[in-house]
């Protein structure tokens, strides 16, 4: 990881991350299209010099499988995740504050 500006969901190359305050929220909201797994996050030169001193984040790998428009929590044919407003709602309220949030158009 080169930076980490905050937010609750990181996305790096189609694979999503989240912090552990985010994972909670979502199992306890009953939210069920994704698995979780352990992600090992390490920190790149520049971590450093973006964030002295700093660590990365303790993150988990956010396996989602639901489908795109149907579930909360899918992923397009090109591997953008697509939530429901619930879900975005959630987000919002963890921390998402530097992520591009677009309508999604079914294909």
């Amino acid at each position: 990881m080169a930076d980490w500006l905050g937010d609750c969901i990181v996305s790096v190359v189609h694979q999503y991350l989240v912090v552990p305050k985010t994972v909670t929220r979502l199992q306890e909201a009953g939210f069920r299209s994704f698995r979780l797994a352990e992600a090992q996050v390490t920190a790149h030169d520049q971590y450093e010099i973006f964030n002295p001193g700093g660590r990365p984040p303790e993150l988990q790998w956010l396996v989602v499988d639901g489908t795109p428009g149907v579930d909360d929590l899918g992923v397009d044919r090109i591997g953008r995740l697509v939530v429901s407003e619930a879900v975005l709602e959630l987000f919002r309220a963890d921390g998402l504050n530097h992520a591009e949030v677009t309508e999604w158009q079914p294909e």
